[in-house]
């Protein structure tokens, strides 16, 4: 057994004093300097994690500060935008007021100030700054970004740079925009324009409203019909008030020109487009122009109005049977919401006309005998509902209490739209078609249809089904598009006339194709054999008749091009065609070298072509979801 001496003992006490100093020595030194440890060395893996730790707090601060100043940066981008899309709205306003050829020279001039005023107050806009930052200078945010030379001429003098922030680790976001992106130097005005109407062309159709898309923005334009559902002769007629226009009721509609003001007149298609007429006094006829005021591809469609807006307040009588007398004396109390109070007498033996035209002698109230054996009964102010009290022979047509309720207006869903009718529709759209009809026998014509999108393009062929219906061609598309058309089958319900029970104004039930892009890009549809897309109308390509037959112009001793004319979006392009470009070697068209020519002549990213047929004709679209018209020249 070892020993255990009064100097070892005193040895381990010594150490174990000298490790309590050490350790206290060490928490005091991390009291003062507020650090655990004082070198790396004193224990490196806890160093490297700690600084690791310290490095992600330092950048989520970063992170933090640069989306407080992307926050700052795009709200007051977002500010000088709208105030700047003020002024050009303004200053647009002012220069379409100049154009009226009754002005005077002073009232010209004073426009003139007028508008050279705001276009200082836009270059102040433009040059927008927080804390000395210009926010469209590009990179060179310490520069003013537009000044007026001494000739009068504004110059950017920033750079294209966009700038871009860190907000998480390697995402980064652009939150400016340079001079140039909001005021180019120049940009192709794309436009629509529609077929040719005579002069006094009127639009006379349903409710709708025209959807105009330019880019990525988009804008709604109602078109309320201008029809009163009232003969307005102070006779009661059975037509009146029933949502359905019915012979002898009025029917304004509008002139072209009023419907380019309505566009004009938008808050929110004014900023994006303007609409103009143009005529040709000569020829009788006139166009609608809509032109985009950004330089994006535009597309216009229309749709059904469906908004169902409250025209009147309606209540229905019993039908006791036909003829119908009343059995004995009785009244009618009719009472308005607003307070108005009046009474129908009813005598024995009145029928249901003497009765309709003793209620329609109250004013505001029109009524009128359906063919069922009811009354109609019709209040014309849509916000004033009222109620009827029954007694005597009278029960016989009311109960003892009835309220009024609301009627909408039947919404026309099989009408022609306004975008259709013009020429001006992008959307694709079928005709209608009735439940259960057969497009065709695919055993013995199969169906061969292209749809293309950008760089998107799918051939559905469908060989299989004898009696194809709408809702079958639907879903073999929904199939084979996968994710990027939207395909649906609007199915229009029957309707009837309200106050007719004969349904003379029945509207049949019916269905639709409807198909659109889920990015909302421009789509092209045609027969790549076959008719089908061309028999539901919603084919958008210009197909020709068999080329291979057809020889090319020439004249002796001398080679002259033949010229064509494209138009697509408003830009007319020349193609020429010289015979040793498209002759197929025996003096005819050779449809291959013709579609080489058109493409190149025209641009791939304008137009595309395609032989159909067999490859014996050409299918011509334009790529940009805008009209495409074709023409000789002389």
């Amino acid at each position: 057994m070892e020993r255990i001496s009064q100097s070892m003992m005193s040895n381990i006490f010594l150490q174990d004093m000298h490790s309590s100093l050490k350790r206290l020595m060490d928490v005091q030194k991390q009291i003062s300097s507020q650090q655990k440890y004082g070198r790396p060395s004193d224990n490196p893996a806890e160093v490297t994690r700690g600084m690791t730790v310290g490095t992600s707090i330092a950048r989520n601060d970063q992170y933090q500060r640069n989306l407080d100043d992307a926050v700052t940066w795009l709200s007051n981008t977002d500010t000088a935008l709208e105030q700047a899309t003020n002024l050009i709205s303004s200053i647009r306003e002012k220069v379409i007021y100049a154009g009226d050829g009754g002005l005077s020279q002073v009232d010209l001039a004073a426009l003139a100030r007028e508008i050279e005023a705001m276009r200082d107050e836009l270059i102040q806009t433009a040059n927008f700054d927080v804390e000395g930052r210009f926010l469209l200078s590009g990179f060179d945010t310490s520069t003013r970004a537009f000044i007026k030379g001494e000739d009068g001429q504004v110059v950017y003098q920033g750079d294209e740079g966009r700038i871009v922030f860190e907000i998480e680790k390697d995402q980064t976001g652009q939150v400016s925009l340079n001079g140039r992106d909001v005021f180019p130097l120049g940009f192709e005005r794309r436009s629509v324009t529609s077929v040719e109407v005579p002069l006094d062309f009127r639009w006379e159709g349903t409710s709708e409203e025209l959807r105009i898309q330019v880019g990525d923005k988009s804008a709604r334009v109602p078109i309320r019909e201008r029809w009163n559902d009232t003969n307005d002769d102070s006779v009661a007629d059975p037509g009146d008030y029933d949502g359905f226009r019915s012979p002898g009721e009025k029917v304004t509609g509008y002139s072209l020109a009023e419907i380019a003001g309505m566009i004009n007149n938008s808050e929110e298609a004014g900023k994006l487009v303007h609409a103009s007429v143009v005529t040709d006094a000569e020829a009788g006829t006139q166009r609608l122009v809509i032109q985009s005021l950004t330089g994006e591809s535009l597309r216009v469609t229309s749709l059904p109005d469906t908004d169902g807006f409250v025209p009147v307040q309606r209540m229905l009588s019993q039908a006791p049977g036909v003829p119908w007398a009343a059995p004995a004396d009785g009244t009618l109390e009719l009472e308005f919401a607003s307070g108005g109070k009046f009474t129908v007498d009813v005598s024995v033996g009145d029928n249901l006309d003497a009765v309709a035209q003793s209620i329609s002698m109250i004013e505001g109230i029109w009524a009128g005998a359906r063919t069922d054996g009811s009354i109609t009964i019709v209040g014309t102010n849509p916000d004033d509902r009222f109620s009827v009290i029954a007694s005597g022979g009278a029960t016989d047509l009311f109960p003892v209490s009835a309220m009024s309720e609301p009627a909408s207006r039947q919404v026309d869903t099989a009408h022609i739209g306004l975008a259709s009718f013009l020429g001006l529709e992008t959307a694709t759209v079928s005709t209608h078609a009735l439940p259960g009809d057969s497009l065709g026998d695919t055993t013995t014509n199969a169906l061969d249809v292209v749809f293309i999108s950008g760089e998107r393009k799918m051939n559905l062929v469908i060989n299989d089904e004898p009696d194809l219906t709408l809702q079958e061609f639907a879903d073999r598309l929904k199939a084979a598009a996968g994710d990027w058309l939207e395909v649906v089958v609007q199915e229009e319900p029957e309707a009837v006339n309200p106050t007719d029970s004969l349904s003379l104004h029945k509207e049949t039930e019916s269905l639709r194709l409807v198909i659109t892009t889920k990015d909302g890009a421009p789509l092209s549809v045609y027969d790549k054999s076959g008719s089908y897309a061309n028999y539901l109308g919603i084919s958008s390509a210009l197909v020709t008749d068999d080329l291979t037959g057809v020889a090319f112009p020439s004249l002796a001793a001398v080679d002259v091009p033949a010229l064509l004319g494209v138009e697509a979006g408003g830009t007319f392009y020349r193609v020429a065609l010289l015979g040793e470009s498209v002759d197929d070697g025996t003096g005819h068209l050779d449809p291959e070298a013709l579609a080489r020519e058109i493409r190149q002549q025209v641009g791939s990213d304008v137009i595309g072509v395609d032989l159909v047929n067999g490859g014996t004709s050409l299918a011509l679209y334009s790529k940009t979801g805008e009209p495409l018209r074709v023409m000789d020249l002389p």
